[in-house]
This record gives structure tokens, sequence and C-alpha cells, in this order.
């Protein structure tokens, strides 16, 4: 990409970085370990994350693209797609227990 600001050299490495930060604070808040700062640097590097994401897809479109007409790139969309509605199916288990849509709270605001 010439003198482009997106460059592998630090694009790919940010992108490895914050992913692995991310899943590690993610598996950490799972088990509810809790840590000083976790949920913050989940947060932020999470955001990391999804723009380095979009950084290294522009990088790479060409070569994602030629991947994804194999029919293996078929089979694991779909599997991302049912771990999706699995994920947002089954119920939280932080003690909510969906209680706040049925009491009209919404958003972690008060009752309505």
């Amino acid at each position: 990409m010439g003198t482009s600001v997106l460059h592998r050299s630090w694009v790919s490495p940010l992108t490895a970085i914050s992913f692995v930060v991310v899943a590690v604070t993610g598996i950490l808040m799972v088990f509810h370990v809790r840590l000083p700062g976790i949920q913050g640097a989940h947060q932020w590097m999470g955001v990391v994350f999804a723009l380095s994401g979009l950084f290294h897809l522009a990088l790479n479109w060409r070569p994602l693209l030629a991947c994804c007409r194999s029919k293996a790139a078929a089979v694991a969309v779909a599997l991302g797609l049912v771990t999706l509605v699995v994920a947002v199916s089954v119920p939280s288990h932080d003690g909510d227990h969906g209680d706040r849509h049925r009491s009209g709270q919404r958003f972690g605001h008060g009752r309505r």
C-alpha cells in the first residue's frame, strides 16, 4: 500500500494482541474472576480490537474473498451463525435472569 497509514507491520500485531487481551479478560469475566481494571481493559481493548480488525480486513480483503469461496468457509460461517444464535438465546447467569425486561427496566435505567 505504499505510504498508506494502514500497514501490516503494525495492524496485524495490534489485532493479535488486542484479541488475546479481549479473549483472556472475557474468559475471566465469564468465570467471575474479579481483578482491578479487568472490565475497563476488556471494553477498551474491545474497541481497539474492532478497529484493528477493520483495518486488517481492509488490508487483506482480496485474500479473504478468495478464501471465502470454499465449502469449508461456508461451513465456518454457518457454525458461527449457529453459535451466535445459541449465545444470544441462552439466559445470562449474572443474577439478572431477564428480570429487568419483565419489570419494564431497560438499558440499566430505573423502572418506568
